[in-house]
């Protein structure tokens, strides 16, 4: 086994290959699974949480300096036209939703571009800058305080905004039938976000560990286009941030939902080193994907929506195991679910998971 490690050192073993003490863990849920998590568990705060659960990762953002009615994935409200209705910095219109469980999400109502029908149009949009609404001085001191934990950053999901920007629908028809418009929207938002994740490295002078980018490109049974198309208009853009990520020497990590498998080969030439978050019940077979590209870092798969939503924590237990048997042999993998951890998952589920990760993850000779 390899001597005991922090959380730093576990995590840049598993990103340069070694084999760590442990399989390190990544724990993220809801804003409301946080808080029902602290009241059920009788916790006094959510480092407290985050210890409980093994928890890796520190993630470090910039202080939002704009005037704002709200927050969503790095977008921020600007105004509420109507109860419920939020227009944010990108002239995007949202409604929000609750469900059952507590939780809230938001829903995309309105595209600010859904009347363009030039590139000249979109040219001519104004497209928020970042400089201009976050404050990006105090990062450094935000990793300050956490010197063995493994730091990440993160921006938000280039091709989600960019039909967001447009409508679904219609950016998927431009993509078909007018690649140029598609380019120029997908080229303004990378924009955004190469800019935003540039000032927050160079914010943190070297002490952000890994480098989070977002691309939902799957569905529950495939790509949400053509492997071809990925290739075309996505994966270009995903090596430009790598790139960027590793000039500024953090490891690349990406989130996309979904069955991907066909582009998976795809990303690791982009650059990328971690995959997030492999849902089994979208196909994502473990064995296969282990079997095909055993140089990636796995991160995610314990399967939410069979497994930690119905299941008990026996059933959890077992699927961790299998996680860590399967990703996890000979290292280069980080265990965590395969989705954000929702409230309508039970605590015993949730508790069963990170402990049997930090009892069986643990790599012995």
């Amino acid at each position: 086994m390899a001597g005991l490690m922090n959380s730093r050192e576990r995590v840049q073993a598993v990103f340069e290959r070694r084999l760590p003490d442990r399989c390190p863990i990544d724990f993220r849920c809801t804003e409301q699974m946080q808080a029902k998590l602290i009241a059920q568990l009788r916790l006094p705060d959510a480092e407290s949480l985050y210890r409980m659960m093994g928890h890796d990762f520190r993630f470090v953002q910039p202080r939002l300096k704009a005037r704002n009615v709200g927050e969503y994935y790095g977008h921020f409200f600007v105004r509420e036209p109507a109860p419920g209705r939020y227009v944010d910095n990108w002239g995007i219109t949202w409604q929000r939703a609750e469900m059952e469980s507590g939780d809230v999400f938001y829903d995309v109502v309105e595209a600010p571009l859904r009347e363009v029908r030039s590139v000249r149009e979109v040219e001519q949009y104004p497209f928020p800058d970042p400089a201009d609404e976050w404050d990006f001085s105090g990062v450094r001191a935000q990793a300050e305080r956490y010197p063995e934990y493994a730091v990440a950053g993160r921006t938000s999901a280039v091709f989600d905004d960019a039909w967001r920007m447009l409508g679904f629908e219609r950016m998927l028809l431009e993509m078909a039938l007018n690649p140029e418009l598609a380019h120029a929207v997908l080229r303004k938002v990378c924009d955004y976000w190469m800019k935003f994740a540039e000032l927050l490295l160079q914010a943190a002078r070297g002490r952000i560990d890994v480098m989070w980018s977002f691309d939902d490109l799957g569905t529950q049974n495939g790509l949400v286009m053509s492997a071809g198309m990925c290739r075309e208009f996505i994966i270009p853009l995903v090596k430009e941030r790598a790139d960027l990520f590793r000039r500024h020497g953090a490891h690349v990590a990406m989130h996309s939902c979904g069955s991907i498998a066909p582009i998976v080969g795809d990303l690791m030439q982009a650059g990328v080193e971690c995959l997030n978050p492999i849902q089994p019940a979208a196909g994502m077979d473990r064995a296969q994907l282990k079997a095909r590209h055993g140089n990636l870092v796995f991160h995610g798969s314990v399967d939410q929506q069979r497994v930690l939503v119905p299941g008990k924590p026996a059933d959890v237990i077992r699927d961790t195991r299998e996680c860590i048997d399967v990703l996890g042999r000979d290292g280069g993998y980080i265990v965590a679910a395969s989705h954000e951890i929702e409230a309508d998952i039970p605590v015993e589920n949730v508790t069963a998971m990170f402990l049997a990760a930090q009892e069986y993850g643990v790599y012995r000779q």
